[in-house]
Order: structure tokens, then C-alpha cells, then sequence
């Protein structure tokens, strides 16, 4: 069965992440909120972001990103789909904080969602929120995480990737596993495919979903590229 060309369970895999944008938009509000009247709504927070982790399906992902010294820029989308990767990844807890030198965080899986989050700001002034990336070492260090397993590498980032430049500069670099450059800024959406190497443009709730999921061939349908735009 058929919804305008798109597979029934595609379309309501989409449909779900749609719904998850919208309420990590709406946490994300909240949480600035907390952080800057340091509210009592502690408990009712930890449930929000439990119920948003109960309904993704879980994926061979392990999420990099940098950190903004500014608590407003900190708290965007890429900050919290890390989050939500690092939770429903096969590997959990695990983020990479990239820079020329970049660093592994473990997240304690016991521990709530405030908590890890209080780890975070306190890196958010270190080197750890520069824009540079330093790609051969930010993939070794994903290599000594996944130990020699089937995971795909995901960046995230608020800003350009340029996309000659990524493939020129590590063209001599064998990657074994599967890359993806995520500029969710961009108002175009857009994939480039060069071997290992993926390079994704904006950020729609489908993109999200086929990413999480490794469904490219889709994302090359513009009916599928346009759904809840």
C-alpha cells in the first residue's frame, strides 16, 4: 500500500518524527526556560523528555556536535537530537564534542536528563565548542566507541559544510564506516553521496527520520524531500 507514493510504513515512520520535532522544539523552550528563571519543574521536564525517547525505534548511530558558549544557542535542534540519538542508540549515552582535539562524553544512563544536561554546560565554555573539526581524529576516536561494529558516524552543525572541501581534504582518508555531514541551517534540502562520505542540508522531521533509519535512495524523492516541510 501506497500514500502518495510513499510506503504506508514509511509514511508513518515520518509522521511519528514529525510529531517528535514538535516536541523537541517545545522542550527545547522549556528547558531554556528552566535554566534561565531556575524553575521547580524539574520532575515534570524528565517525564517530557522520557515520553520523547519512548517513541523513536533505535539506531546504529553515534551523534557529533559542538557546544555554544551562549545558553540560548546551546539548547537548538542539533543539541537535543544528539540527546535523543545518543538515548535510542544501540551504543547509548555516547556524543562526541568535536574540535581539532575532540572529546568522547559518556553519558550516565542512570542518571535524568538535567543532570547529563548540567554536564554539558559545564564543557560549553572549554575548546569543545569551536567550529573547527578535526575528521581523521574525531572518526578514531568513533572507532575506539564502536570497536570494529557496524555504526554510522552523524555531525551535526548549525552552519555550512562545504562540500568540495570535505572531500578533497580527506581524500586520502579510508573511512569504513559510514559518515554523515548534517548542516541543519540550510534552507534548501539537499544530499551528496560520495562513498562513506554523506553530506545532508537542512532540517525537515523526514530528513531526521530517514537519517536515523539509513534510508537514502528515498531521500532522492522529491515527494518524500517535501513531506511536512
Amino acid at each position: 500500500m501506497k500514500i502518495n507514493n510513499i510506503t504506508s510504513i514509511t509514511y508513518y515512520i515520518i509522521k511519528i518524527m514529525n510529531n517528535i520535532h514538535k516536541d523537541i522544539v517545545n522542550f527545547s523552550v522549556d528547558i531554556t526556560e528552566h535554566y534561565k528563571t531556575n524553575s521547580n519543574n524539574k520532575k515534570e521536564l524528565i517525564e517530557k523528555w522520557s515520553n520523547i525517547v519512548s517513541k523513536v525505534k533505535s539506531t546504529n548511530i553515534i551523534p557529533i556536535i559542538r557546544l555554544s558558549s551562549s545558553i540560548s544557542k546551546m539548547f537548538d535542534t542539533q543539541f537535543f537530537i544528539a540527546l535523543l540519538i545518543s538515548y535510542v542508540s544501540t551504543l547509548p549515552g555516547y556524543i562526541i564534542l568535536f574540535s581539532q582535539e575532540p572529546l568522547v562524553l559518556k553519558l550516565d544512563m542512570s542518571s535524568n536528563i538535567l543532570e547529563q544536561i548540567d554536564i554539558l554546560l559545564s564543557l560549553r565554555t572549554e575548546i569543545y565548542h569551536y567550529k573547527t573539526i578535526n575528521l581523521e581524529k574525531t572518526y578514531q576516536q568513533f572507532l575506539k566507541i564502536i570497536e570494529d561494529k557496524d555504526y554510522r558516524m552523524l555531525i551535526i552543525a548549525n552552519g555550512n559544510f562545504d562540500d568540495k572541501t570535505l572531500v578533497d581534504r580527506n581524500k586520502d582518508t579510508i573511512f569504513n564506516h559510514e559518515i554523515i555531514f548534517w548542516n541543519i541551517q540550510s534552507k534548501v534540502p539537499s544530499i551528496t553521496i560520495n562513498n562513506n562520505i554523506i553530506i545532508v542540508k537542512a532540517y525537515t522531521s523526514n530528513l531526521l527520520s530517514h537519517i536515523l533509519y539509513n534510508d537514502y535512495d528515498s531521500l532522492k524523492d522529491d515527494e518524500v524531500m517535501n513531506v511536512f516541510w
